[in-house]
């Protein structure tokens, strides 16, 4: 049995629409307003700046505040959903196969959608519910560790006391 890659086998309108279709289900994807990771992953520059920024007259003498830069890379999470279609979609106009593939696309979009936010908030393997070695601690049940009480009868309470705790973070 032969193994396919992706190559080519992909219209780039097919994944956009896919992409799309899981960003508006996700709750993570509408929190976050990301961009999806490309296939083989982004390198991003992380800059640290050192100094508080500097008030100089014109002409002045500029000094200089100080960077650090760390490169990361983002490395995507390969989500599967496995499916066996009979020799005739190989054979039906590409107009029909497109077709089928957007339907498919529709259901697909909403299995992936709810996968991410089970993955990213509690780490698991959505079709097995266990940990996901791949994920490992890199979810949000393993790294927030601030927690804020809530009382129903203070609400406005709540609110400015979760503000505190991610100001504090941002210190």
């Amino acid at each position: 049995m032969s193994v396919l890659s992706k190559g080519t086998l992909f219209d780039p309108v097919l994944v956009k629409d896919l992409v799309s279709k899981v960003k508006g289900k996700s709750s993570l994807a509408v929190l976050s307003t990301q961009e999806p990771i490309s296939f083989n992953g982004n390198k991003e520059m992380v800059f640290t700046m050192d100094n508080e920024i500097d008030i100089v007259a014109e002409n002045g003498k500029k000094g200089e505040g100080g960077i650090t830069i760390d490169p990361v890379t983002t490395v995507p999470i390969k989500f599967e959903y496995g499916a066996r279609i009979s020799d005739e979609f190989m054979y039906a106009s590409e107009e029909e196969q497109l077709s089928i593939l957007e339907a498919f696309n529709d259901g697909f979009a909403k299995k992936v959608a709810k996968g991410l936010d089970i993955a990213a908030f509690h780490g698991l393997n959505p079709r097995t519910s266990t940990a996901s070695t791949v994920i490992g601690s890199n979810n949000f049940d393993s790294k927030v560790t601030q927690t804020v009480t809530y009382n129903s009868e203070k609400v406005d309470e709540n609110i400015e006391s979760a503000i505190a705790v991610i100001e504090g973070l941002r210190r």
